[in-house]
């Protein structure tokens, strides 16, 4: 994994509050415009893809998550100098399911590009969706933790966070994933259930988060595929285009849960759009 350094303050401006991003791989202390560009490596083709081997697939294009805390609502929100370099990251949230999350990973494996799931453990309750988490591991897809339950009241009872409740669930969700993807296999990457901004206290997350080695991400940029009622494509892709500001760094929230098949529709329409504004596609690792 490339160096991480601290981003330069100078060039950036505070995002609204759901706007928590990762912290981005460089190769110089204060320049944005030297992000290294992961190169894209093929998927496995076998359904027992080795650590190691996946280990040297994604090392090509993954960014480190270390110093997300000190870099959330601080990426600038808009380009200003062309020789920036863009990273997009795409995510999904509440899978894996059997309908949609399959059709996605066609369209990602179509477009040679690699997205960041964040599982949620109860879906994790049959052999096919089982079956799923081990092809996306396999194709290169980075693995995030969405808890196990996605309870509110248990997780956010009175919307406070409870740390004790949370760790117990992101503990029990990667306990259930090493059922399915080995031992060895560890979540560094976590994405709270309605978003680490939404809710209060979440401050007692952090010195617990850090005990177990993982970071939180939230994001930026969302298609609005879990906004009220059920959404066509063409809403969904109203609402990204309303959303995407060209921001330098981008984290999109998808969701590849059942009756999500407006998402699958309109996620070749994303990838070309940030295609032709010059992003690399990159996952949370």
């Amino acid at each position: 994994m490339l160096g991480v350094l601290e981003l330069n303050k100078a060039y950036l401006s505070t995002l609204v509050s759901f706007c928590m991003l990762t912290s981005i791989c460089m190769t110089e202390a204060n320049d944005i415009t030297n992000i290294s560009t992961p190169q894209i490596q093929s998927s496995a083709k076998n359904d027992h893809l080795k650590k190691e081997e996946r280990e040297i697939m994604i090392k090509s294009y993954a960014y480190d998550t270390k110093i997300i805390e000190d870099n959330i609502r601080s990426v600038r929100s808009n380009t200003s100098q062309d020789n920036i370099q863009k990273v997009a990251f795409l995510t999904f949230d509440d899978g894996p399911s059997t309908t949609n999350t399959p059709k996605i990973l066609d369209v990602l494996k179509a477009y040679n590009v690699k997205a960041t799931f964040f599982i949620l453990g109860e879906q994790l309750n049959n052999d096919s969706c089982k079956a799923v988490l081990k092809r996306m591991y396999n194709e290169g897809h980075a693995i995030g933790n969405h808890t196990f339950c996605h309870d509110y009241k248990y997780l956010y009872p009175n919307r406070y966070a409870n740390a004790n409740h949370i760790i117990k669930d992101l503990k029990k969700n990667e306990s259930v994933m090493k059922e399915v993807l080995g031992e060895d296999f560890h979540c560094s990457v976590v994405r709270l259930p309605g978003g680490f901004a939404s809710w209060k206290n979440t401050k007692a997350l952090k010195e617990p988060f850090k005990e177990c080695h993982v970071n939180y991400v939230d994001w930026n940029v969302l298609n609005g595929d879990a906004e009220g009622y059920r959404k066509n494509k063409e809403q969904l892709i109203a609402r990204f285009n309303q959303t995407f500001k060209e921001q330098d760094i981008v984290v999109v929230l998808m969701h590849d849960t059942y009756g999500k098949e407006s998402t699958v529709e309109a996620l070749p329409y994303i990838i070309e759009k940030l295609q032709s504004k010059g992003y690399n596609f990159g996952i949370l690792n």
